[in-house]
């Protein structure tokens, strides 16, 4: 028997005990850099391996362990996150969340059980390994970000290739999907003061109004993306918050705003950015009133490897079939995996989850989020065999 049809059936072996720590791990969903007992868990689990080295504390609370073959090659980083959400938890789960308004409403708990599965079951073949895999258990993915510190603390130092990967509602179970190239925007994030002069309501002359200003600002950030954005391109800028006014009869002397920008390209992402400066502070000065706008540049796109990507899509055909593997969709959210991508080829997937029940990826970050747990079936076959075939292994 081949060594990929002996991983498909080794992880068919380990599916329950998959099951089960991603359970235990669903009950204890953390904030990020607040992943205490979570990673205590991981590296408690990790060093029953007897894997090589295990270091914890990177970036607060990361873990990252390495599995050394017992033949020459080359290294390989495998991520996943393991913060939670501020959500009260709904899905009514006979192992829901312990930990009072906090909830895996993201699927990451199935990202660390998977990885954690998949390092037990290349800790068995360490006699055919070529290299190392390093796995990285990263926190704060959902903010304010735990990829970049981890990067700065030497996680990825000496690493060839990185892959991840995300639970997909939209795949079912079994199904993984793969793109090259850009496959999530730059998610900016921008605040907008707007300082006038407060007064009566029945002596508006007596006063700059805010709110009128306000509203001039939203429309005219409308048009950034419809008339500045050559149609196709994608981008959008939203305005998520809105603060203005006291009560009825008072002149707001002060409006507040907040939002988000996604981009692909930085030369764009540039742009909106200026663009956005200049609308607040041009309209807030015709009209009286001053703006004051900050500008917070989060995770930058993440771009995947195209020879690493088409070298996993071969591997994913090969372990799940050819009918179970897509070409993804990119999407204007964020992941700050690409801060590792950044410092070697690699390629991220979005795994296949969707819940019989109707978990599709829209409900991500709901209370009612479950996903197929038949996810980590999909990751543990992937994440151990890529070693080997991104090694050069055909059989």
């Amino acid at each position: 028997m081949g060594v990929y049809e002996r991983i498909a059936e080794r992880a068919q072996g380990l599916y329950e005990e998959a099951v089960s720590v991603r359970r235990r791990l669903h009950r204890w969903p953390e904030a990020g850099f607040k992943e205490y007992k979570t990673s205590a868990f991981v590296a408690e689990y990790l060093k029953g391996l007897g894997l090589d080295s295990i270091r914890t504390g990177v970036a607060g609370t990361g873990v990252v362990a390495e599995l050394k073959g017992a033949l020459p090659g080359p290294t390989l980083a495998i991520r996943a996150d393991m913060d939670g959400l501020p959500i009260t938890e709904k899905t009514g789960v006979e192992y829901k969340s312990e930990h009072e308004g906090w909830m895996h409403g993201c699927g990451h708990d199935a990202h660390t059980a998977g990885l954690l599965l998949t390092a037990k079951l290349l800790s068995g073949l360490r006699s055919e390994l070529a290299g190392t895999v390093r796995f990285l258990f990263q926190p704060a993915e959902e903010g304010p970000g735990g990829a970049e510190p981890m990067v700065k603390e030497g996680a990825m130092d000496g690493v060839d290739m990185v892959i991840g990967g995300h639970v997909w509602g939209d795949h079912k179970p079994g199904q993984v999907a793969l793109l090259e190239g850009s496959m999530f925007a730059a998610p900016d994030e921008f605040r907008v003061k707007i300082q006038g002069v407060g007064g009566h309501a029945a002596a508006p002359h007596t006063a700059v109004d805010t709110i009128p200003i306000l509203a001039a600002i939203l429309n005219a950030l409308q048009t950034i993306v419809s008339r500045k954005v050559e149609p196709g391109v994608p981008c959008v800028v939203t305005v998520g918050t809105v603060k203005a006014g006291y009560q009825f009869n008072v002149i707001a002397d002060v409006c507040e705003l907040t939002g988000t920008v996604r981009t692909y390209d930085p030369k764009l992402q540039d742009m909106v950015r200026k663009s956005i400066k200049d609308i607040c502070e041009g309209i807030a000065s015709s009209m009286g009133a001053k703006a004051e706008v900050e500008y917070i540049v989060r995770y930058p796109s993440l771009v995947n490897d195209p020879g690493v990507t088409g070298r996993m899509r071969q591997l994913a055909e090969l372990m799940l079939g050819k009918d179970n593997v897509i070409v993804a969709k990119p999407t204007m959210g964020g992941e700050d995996f690409a801060y590792f991508l950044g410092k070697a080829p690699g390629t991220f997937m979005f795994i296949g989850s969707e819940n019989k029940d109707g978990c599709f990826w829209n409900d991500a970050h709901h209370p009612n989020f479950n996903l197929d747990e038949g996810a980590l079936l999909t990751m543990m076959k992937l994440y151990a065999a890529a070693p080997f075939w991104l090694a050069g292994r055909k059989e």
